[in-house]
């Protein structure tokens, strides 16, 4: 008996045909597993996604100055505003510190 050699899209046919069954539960679980981490993280607060300071309606504010202590200015404005959400990104250029964005 002679096989004839059977192409990438005939191999994936095939096991669509006969494994159909494994792929529809392969694909329940991913979807519960999305809906659990969207639930999760509407649960933890309270938007069913993160979203930045542009979307939310908040402020930014941009510090050109290379001598920032970060880590003492999150501190200072963390207990100066202890129910805001803030964030703290450094502006980098040339692995030096050019500056703070405050959100």
């Amino acid at each position: 008996m002679h096989h004839k050699k059977m192409t990438f899209l005939e191999n994936l046919k095939e096991f669509y045909i006969h494994k159909y069954k494994t792929l529809f539960w392969a694909l329940g679980f991913v979807a519960l597993t999305a809906f659990f981490i969207i639930l999760m993280t509407y649960i933890r607060t309270g938007d069913f996604t993160s979203r930045d300071v542009s979307l939310k309606g908040g402020i930014a504010i941009t510090i050109n100055k290379q001598s920032v202590n970060t880590a003492e200015l999150e501190s200072f404005l963390t207990s100066k505003l202890p129910k805001s959400s803030i964030i703290l990104r450094t502006i980098d250029s040339g692995g030096k510190v050019n500056g703070v964005i405050i959100e």
